[in-house]
């Protein structure tokens, strides 16, 4: 059973991606791990603590009063990777950081692999790769620690979505099914940045076959699930969530060749079922803002994190409600009168048509991304207004 507080976020978040909120802005937090250092936690702990990760989200909640999360902080199961020696990750509490290796994770030859056998790819050139300790002759053993940490993993994800929907009613973006673009999986599981920009001068083919065969994931396998029901589920926000990253290495021809058809598909899929779904663009998109033309509207929540958000109403104003905006900076230098005053200007220019949700620009990532005191006042603020 919904609530009473999460069925009126419900109905302000689809009011707000429709064009139809006339109510209040969405307060929606994409924090992590912002969070860690808020509640004066070390990320290294957090990171294999379930049960401390559900404490503090129950205290951030308490605190600021979201009204959606980017994620529950579900991500990083890094107790899985500790079994399988993953090298993909590495944390840094020192630093506080969470740092992305730009691996690459086959030859170019195995391309021919994926593109005839996925299963035999993922087994025989990912897997042994990513995860070490699977080559250590134990492997049997390494796999079966890792089945339990996935089902402790699971239940943790069960647990905290549990108590942040029955106790405090938030929307979670990551409740929703995923997409998954084959050019993006590429890029950041797989081949890496730098071998994956060299493909696009000396293996061409190979990516035109790949994206051709795998243009996206989740569409047409178990992760995404069913893709025939028709209409926006009424006890969630949002129906599917997708990210592009790799579109920073492409220009307008290569996005054309290598994105663009998995974006024609999502835009087709959202207006033919009828889904609401938010769209993560990582870097800058303005050059690419005539393909976002072809958004269906009132299906597309637009989640921008380095492109002037200003522009972007009066250019895709009238096909997706925008969410992002507010500077990390003025966040972490500002005062909160600067800060409150900014917001306004977001309410004021952005979501004059409760086409709008309220976020920072960038993750919050490290301890100066953010003053406390800042974000208190402007959620407060953003609580108090009333569009109506």
């Amino acid at each position: 059973m919904v609530s009473p507080e999460k069925k009126e976020r419900i109905e302000v978040f689809k009011n707000s991606v429709r064009f139809k909120n006339k109510k209040r802005i969405i307060k929606f937090a994409n924090i992590l791990p912002w969070v860690v250092y808020d509640c004066g936690l070390k990320l290294s702990v957090v990171l294999r603590d379930y049960d401390m990760r559900i404490k503090m989200m129950q205290e951030f909640q308490e605190r600021y009063n979201f009204d959606c999360y980017a994620d529950f902080w579900t991500r990083n199961p890094v107790r899985i990777s500790d079994v399988l020696g993953s090298s993909l990750y590495e944390f840094d509490d020192k630093n506080y950081s969470i740092n992305f290796n730009d691996l690459n994770l086959f030859k170019e030859e195995e391309y021919e692999v994926l593109i005839r056998d996925y299963k035999e790819f993922l087994w025989t050139s990912i897997m042994p790769r990513k995860f070490s300790k699977l080559t250590d002759g134990n492997a049997i053993e390494k796999l079966n620690a890792a089945r339990k940490e996935f089902y402790a993993y699971q239940k943790y994800i069960k647990d905290v979505v549990k108590v942040m929907d029955e106790k405090y009613g938030v929307l979670n973006i990551q409740s929703g099914r995923g997409f998954y673009p084959m050019f993006d999986n590429l890029m950041k599981n797989w081949r890496g940045m730098k071998h994956l920009s060299l493909d696009l001068r000396k293996n061409k083919d190979y990516l035109r076959r790949v994206v051709e065969k795998y243009f996206i994931m989740g569409a047409d396998t178990s992760v995404a699930g069913s893709v025939d029901d028709i209409g926006t589920d009424p006890n969630e926000g949002s129906d599917f969530s997708v990210s592009m990253l790799s579109h920073n290495l492409l220009n307008i021809k290569q996005f054309e060749e290598f994105f663009y058809p998995c974006l024609k598909y999502i835009f087709d899929f959202a207006k033919k079922n009828d889904k609401i779904i938010r769209f993560m663009i990582q870097g800058e998109s303005e050059r690419l803002w005539e393909f976002f033309q072809e958004m269906p509207k009132g299906h597309f929540l637009l989640h921008l994190e380095m492109d002037d958000i200003f522009k972007a109403k009066k250019v895709l104003g009238d096909r997706a409600c925008l969410a992002g905006g507010m500077p990390t900076a003025l966040l972490s230098d500002g005062t909160k009168e600067q800060c409150v005053d900014y917001a306004k200007k977001l309410v004021e220019e952005v979501g004059y048509d409760g086409a709008f949700m309220f976020c920072s620009d960038k993750m919050l990532c490290f301890p100066n991304d953010c003053k406390r005191e800042n974000l208190i006042a402007v959620n407060e603020y953003l609580t108090n207004l009333s569009l109506s």
